[in-house]
């Protein structure tokens, strides 16, 4: 890149009208480290907290993709 001006000027991210973030990035996580940290959930006032791995996500994300499917 020898012009960041124009380069940003003429810069387009093309998005798919669809996209499962989960899908395309937890999912790798989970693949690599399903035990990783991927998610704390605390309540109002950070009291209560749940902690999810990325496999416990991908595990669910799974799930509810499965079911989706057996509904169509």
């Amino acid at each position: 890149m020898t012009d960041y001006l124009a380069t940003r000027a003429s810069f387009r991210l093309e998005v798919p009208e669809r996209y499962n973030y989960a899908r395309d990035v937890v999912d790798a996580w989970a693949v690599r480290e399903p035990g990783k940290l991927a998610l704390l959930a605390v309540g109002p006032d950070g009291g209560d907290a749940r902690r999810f791995s990325s496999g416990k996500i991908r595990r669910v994300e799974l799930r509810e993709r499965e079911q989706a499917t057996a509904a169509d």
